[in-house]
């Protein structure tokens, strides 16, 4: 083992949580990577299992997130949370979401700071095995598709300007900073 790369990387895997994840199977998995060598793990948190309306966030899904970060925190693991929208092309986003137009403003922007303020308050008790926030897994792919033929190599989704980027990863990174852990935005 090289002590410079121990010291200063962090090496882990991605890791789906879902609502019909089985706890003893999530235990065993985090087991395995610590045994692997693994020091952190990437857990994508899907949206539509968390916020079933904008105003409200489940509480047993938050509940079982919360539970999924103490069993990897009990085998040795740091955590990534990762906020999912979308992952590998699948739709992680509340079905509600898909009928507002822009993820960057608006009433979307709005559920988004909720979700991220309720995962935020919820997960504080494990600040310490927390390596980084993640506020938004594969967030361009949300944008409405463009007009027209899309290239190889191009990504499909309507353009972005930076100004209206940085101003939505602010406002739903905020609820993050209390902690002091490092956010970071579409990994």
């Amino acid at each position: 083992a090289n002590p410079a790369v121990e010291a200063c990387c962090v090496v882990g895997a991605n890791y789906p949580q879902h609502a019909h994840l089985d706890p003893r199977v999530a235990a065993h998995d985090f087991s395995r990577m610590a045994e692997a060598g693994l020091d952190a793990v990437r857990v994508l948190v899907p949206w539509r299992d968390l916020q079933p309306q904008p105003e409200s966030i489940d509480a047993d899904a938050l509940e079982r997130l919360a539970a999924l970060i103490a069993q990897a925190q009990g085998a040795g693991l740091r955590v990534l949370p990762a906020l999912a929208g979308t992952l590998d092309g699948s739709d992680l986003m509340p079905p509600w979401a898909r009928s507002l137009p822009d993820l960057y403003a608006g009433p979307l922007l709005d559920a988004q700071v909720t979700l991220a303020a309720a995962v935020a308050e919820r997960l504080r008790e494990h600040a310490a095995a927390i390596v980084a926030w993640d506020v938004a897994h594969e967030f361009s792919r949300v944008r409405p598709p463009r007009p027209g033929k899309v290239t190889t190599g191009e990504h499909g989704s309507a353009p972005v300007s930076e100004p209206e980027v940085a101003a939505w990863s602010r406002a739903v990174a905020q609820p993050f900073r209390t902690a002091r852990i490092p956010v970071t935005a579409g990994t």
